[in-house]
C-alpha cells in the first residue's frame, strides 16, 4: 500500500494581529501612453463607436455608422483585416491605425470598450498586438477604478493617492520606451479597463490630482502598490533584487495599535493543500508524479517542505521541496506561482505552514501582493481616519519622495 508522509520545517516566523522617451518638465501638454490590451492568436473582432479611419499609404478608409465590425487575423506572412465591405492585407512589419475622429469615439474589444486611438501590429511571436493610445489622464480613468475600491466617498483621499501611483508607475515606464507600447493593460503592469471600469469618485480623484507625480532626487520616483501588506511593508530588494529603493523598506503599517489594512478580507487567510492536489502541482510544475506510480507492497512517499529563508519583513523568500528521490527550490514569485489553486496565484509569501490530520498541508497567511510600497487596504484605512493623500503618500508609505505637479 501506499503511505503518505508530510514533514514540514517549523517557521519562525508567526503571523500575529497584534503586532517617445518623455522628459517630464513643468507645463508640458498631457503626454500620450500606448497600451497593450490584447495579443491576438487568432480570429478576433472589434466595434467602432463614432467615426475611426484607418490611414494608411494607399488611401484612408472610414468605419462607423454602418460599417462599424471589423474583423483581424494573423497570417502567416502579415496580417489582415476584413469586414463584408472591405479586405486589407497588411506584411509583418506593416503597423496600422484607427484614429478617432471625435473625442467621443470609442472602439470595443472583448467585453471592455476604449478610448481614442487603435493601433495594430505583428509580434515576434507572429501574433497581433493590440494597442490603445490615448493620453495618459484618459488611461487613468481606466486604471484606478481597476485597481482600488472606489465604491465609498470617505476612500477619496486614498483613490488620489492610487492615482499619483498609478501616473507615476506609467511615466516611469515610459521613460523606458518600448518599440510598440509602453506597458501592460494587465497585471504584468497596471489593470486597465478603459470605459468600462470608470466612475465619477475615481474622475474626481483623477482630476483632483491632475499631473502630480511623486518624485524623488529630482527623478520620477520608482513606485509600487499592492492590495494588503497584512500589517508588514517589504523592503523593494527583497521583491525585486535590483530595485533597492530608500524610500521602500521594512517596517510595520500600523496606526497606533491596529494594523492599517486590517479591513482587508484578506488581512488573515488560509490555504489547504491535499496530497492528490500537491502531486498535481509537482505534476503540472514539473511534470513529476508519484500518486500513480507502480503500487509494490511498500511505498512510501516523502514529501519534506524546507523554508531556507526569510525577508527581514517576514516573508518566505525560498522554499526547498524534497518529493521522492527529488528536490525541488523555489524562490520569490515562483512560491506563489507554484503553490496556485483555481488558476490564482498563493495570496502572498507572509505564510506559515502546518500539517492537518497527516493529509493536509495548511497554509495561514497574511495580506495579497508582495508587500512593497503602498498598501492599498492601508491607504484607505487612513483615507477614512481622516487622511489626506500627502500624508498617505509621502509621510506614510513613501518616506523621502516629495510631490510635484509635472503638466
Amino acid at each position: 500500500m501506499k503511505i503518505l508522509s508530510v514533514v514540514i520545517t517549523a517557521m519562525a516566523f508567526i503571523l500575529s494581529a497584534c503586532q517617445p522617451h518623455v522628459k517630464i518638465d513643468q507645463g508640458i501638454s498631457i503626454p500620450d501612453i500606448r497600451v497593450l490590451i490584447e495579443v491576438c492568436d487568432e480570429l478576433d473582432s472589434i466595434e467602432f463607436k463614432g467615426t475611426y479611419t484607418l490611414r494608411s499609404e494607399e488611401a484612408n478608409y472610414e468605419f462607423g455608422g454602418n460599417n462599424r465590425n471589423i474583423y483581424i487575423k494573423p497570417l502567416e506572412k502579415g496580417f489582415t483585416i476584413f469586414n463584408r465591405n472591405r479586405i486589407f492585407k497588411f506584411t509583418n512589419n506593416d503597423q496600422i491605425s484607427f484614429i478617432p475622429s471625435e473625442v467621443t469615439a470609442s472602439f470595443k474589444l472583448g467585453r471592455n470598450a476604449y478610448p481614442g486611438e487603435l493601433q495594430i501590429s505583428k509580434n515576434k511571436d507572429g501574433f497581433l498586438n493590440i494597442v490603445n493610445k490615448s493620453n495618459i489622464e484618459t488611461y487613468l480613468r481606466g486604471v484606478v477604478p481597476a485597481e482600488i475600491p472606489t465604491y465609498k466617498t470617505e476612500y477619496l483621499e486614498a483613490i488620489k493617492s492610487q492615482a499619483i501611483c498609478a501616473r507615476t508607475y506609467a511615466l516611469k515606464k515610459m521613460e523606458k520606451k518600448k518599440d510598440i507600447f509602453d506597458v501592460y493593460g494587465d497585471v504584468n503592469d497596471q489593470v486597465y479597463s478603459g470605459l468600462s471600469g470608470q466612475n465619477n469618485l475615481a474622475n474626481h480623484a483623477i482630476d483632483g490630482t491632475r499631473g502630480s507625480v511623486l518624485m524623488y532626487n529630482n527623478e520620477l520616483a520608482e513606485i509600487y502598490y499592492h492590495s494588503t501588506c497584512g500589517g508588514l511593508l517589504e523592503a523593494s530588494e527583497n521583491v525585486w533584487p535590483d530595485a533597492k529603493l530608500p524610500y521602500m523598506n521594512v517596517r510595520q503599517d500600523a496606526l497606533g495599535d491596529r494594523f492599517a489594512c486590517q479591513g482587508s478580507p484578506v488581512f488573515r487567510w488560509k490555504e489547504s493543500f491535499s496530497m492528490d492536489e500537491l502531486d498535481s502541482l509537482f505534476k503540472v510544475n514539473y511534470n513529476y508524479s508519484l500518486l500513480n506510480a507502480e503500487i509494490k507492497d511498500t511505498t512510501y512517499i516523502d514529501l519534506k517542505i524546507n523554508s531556507i529563508s526569510r525577508t527581514p519583513g517576514g516573508r518566505v523568500q525560498s522554499l526547498k521541496l524534497v518529493y521522492g528521490d527529488r528536490e525541488f527550490f523555489l524562490e520569490g514569485m515562483q512560491i506563489r506561482k507554484f503553490f496556485s489553486k483555481n488558476s490564482r496565484n498563493l495570496k502572498s509569501t507572509l505564510f506559515t505552514l502546518k500539517v492537518q490530520n497527516d493529509t493536509l498541508l495548511v497554509f495561514e497567511g497574511g495580506g495579497f501582493g508582495h508587500g512593497a510600497g503602498m498598501c492599498q487596504w492601508g491607504a484607505l484605512y487612513m483615507a477614512e481616519q481622516g487622511f489626506k493623500y500627502y500624508d498617505i503618500l509621502v509621510n506614510k508609505y513613501f518616506r523621502g519622495t516629495y510631490l510635484k505637479k509635472v503638466y
